[in-house]
């Protein structure tokens, strides 16, 4: 049996209670990344019924 790790990260907090710009800024790359994949996945896998294989072929060509 395999084994899950979780991983907990903690955003740096102002004295005021806030989060860093930093801090913000990650989250909103990490959440336009997240929909940018989904996104792809959608129209790939949905949208042009390619397979997952299809996927690895375009990204092994040279």
């Amino acid at each position: 049996m395999g084994c899950i790790h979780i991983v907990i990260f903690c955003a740096e907090m102002h004295p005021d209670g806030g989060l860093s710009g930093g801090a913000i800024a990650g989250i909103v790359i990490g959440s336009i990344a997240g929909i940018g994949i989904g996104g792809f996945a959608i129209f790939w896998f949905l949208i042009k019924k390619k397979s997952f294989a299809d996927l690895i072929a375009i990204f092994s060509k040279k």
